[in-house]
């Protein structure tokens, strides 16, 4: 079986994928298991065409198969790395901006204004 590259394909598991982040987990009932299974399949193929211009949100994201249940862990990198000289540094992964494409706007909208001079209607 082979999956849509067109991600207008996958839009159902976003609102899903887009509520586990926010909470940091959670659970999402199916049908069946096969249902569960499939669905899955949809979220890591969105995933993947979502990823293409970047990291994102979902990347933290695990998804398990319990039954018609799919649940969602978040991925958490902590640990301490140990260079060949004995250092040690610290590991923590840095989680992804979200991707706002009104505040990308707003931004670039703002900084193409330059300096303008505000005068008070007072």
């Amino acid at each position: 079986m082979s999956l849509s590259t067109n991600i207008n394909a996958y839009i159902h598991v976003k609102p899903i994928l887009d509520a586990a982040v926010a909470h940091g987990g959670g659970r999402y009932r199916l049908e069946s298991n096969k249902a569960a299974i499939r669905w899955r399949l949809h979220a890591y193929q969105y995933r993947k065409l979502v990823a293409q211009s970047g990291p994102t949100n979902y990347d933290k994201l695990i998804l398990r198969i319990e039954g018609s249940v799919v649940i969602f862990g978040v991925d958490a990198i902590e640990g301490i790395f140990t260079r060949p000289d004995g250092s040690m540094e610290p590991l923590v992964k840095r989680q992804p901006e979200p991707d706002d494409a009104l505040l990308d706007f707003a931004k670039n909208f703002a900084g193409g204004l330059g300096d303008l001079e505000v005068e008070d209607d007072k």
